[in-house]
């Protein structure tokens, strides 16, 4: 049995990308790369939320799919210089009102542009607010 104790969300880093060089991983291949093959033969995963499952393999894929095209949408849309609020509605194609859920989608956002930063595919343009566009 596999445990599946965190979420898909990754709101924040110890260390967040910069932009001089250094390495930054994909947290999410980071955290699945040793575990993924042992999950593979496991029939059973326990969630922090909801009824155990199977078939982890196919919801990791899943995620990777969805975090990928999450990604490519985000950078058409900063074509332009976006915030992280700007992007929200690109990311998430529905008007977040909860403040809860608005905390999560901050974080998202902020997440996957500081990503795609790391990965060069999108420039930081630091100020108040700090903009991203895409290279």
């Amino acid at each position: 049995m596999a445990w599946a104790k965190q979420g898909h969300n990754i709101l924040w880093q110890k260390s967040f990308p910069r932009q001089n060089g250094e390495k930054v991983e994909n947290l999410f291949t980071k955290k699945f790369a040793g575990k993924r093959k042992k999950c593979l033969t496991e029939r059973h995963t326990v969630r922090s939320h909801g009824r155990p499952f199977t078939g982890v393999h196919l919801r990791v894929d899943q995620l990777e799919k969805h975090h990928q095209k999450r990604c490519e949408v985000l950078l058409d849309a900063c074509a332009t210089p976006k915030t992280a609020c700007e992007i929200l509605p690109v990311l998430f194609e529905r008007e977040i009102v909860d403040t809860h859920q608005c905390m999560f989608a901050m974080g998202e956002s902020i997440a996957h542009m500081n990503y795609l930063a790391a990965q060069k595919k999108l420039v930081r343009i630091d100020g108040d607010p700090v903009r991203f566009i895409r290279s």
